[in-house]
């Protein structure tokens, strides 16, 4: 799932941005919510501009529409599961996830991090995220 959100991620610089260029990602698989039922998700922190081939940063793009997020993000993950499940009934599915989730799949998009304390903080809160907290521990 990693790989897909790279994917959305470098797809859209590389048509927004000409030449060989890296973007900066990291991204971390959680299989729970807070309420700890069964809910995977993505956190995943990308850079605004990329690195080239001589170390020289492009800082090009600050912002990725929502639709193509979405979009492309349904796109990616579906594209994976046909991959590896050819069966008729992965295949229905993958269409009727197409038909009910018609403006792409949910990706919540918070507002830039501006400086290394904020993006320290957010990165250690998702990184090493433990299935239960210490403190919702009562026994």
């Amino acid at each position: 799932m990693q790989d897909a959100v790279y994917g959305v991620v470098s797809n859209y610089y590389q048509n927004k941005v000409k030449g060989n260029h890296e973007v900066g990602l990291i991204a971390v698989v959680h299989t729970f919510g807070s309420d700890l039922k069964w809910n995977p998700h993505i956190h995943a922190l990308f850079t605004e501009g990329e690195i080239d081939k001589n170390n020289k940063w492009f800082k090009k793009i600050s912002h990725i529409p929502y639709k193509y997020l979405r979009k492309s993000w349904q796109k990616l993950l579906l594209d994976i599961i046909k991959k590896n499940f050819t069966d008729i009934r992965t295949k229905r599915l993958i269409n009727k996830l197409y038909k009910t989730h018609n403006e792409g799949f949910y990706v919540n998009a918070e507002r830039d991090i501006i400086n290394i304390k904020q993006a320290s903080k957010y990165i250690g809160r998702y990184l090493a995220r433990p299935a239960i907290a210490e403190y919702r521990i009562t026994n």
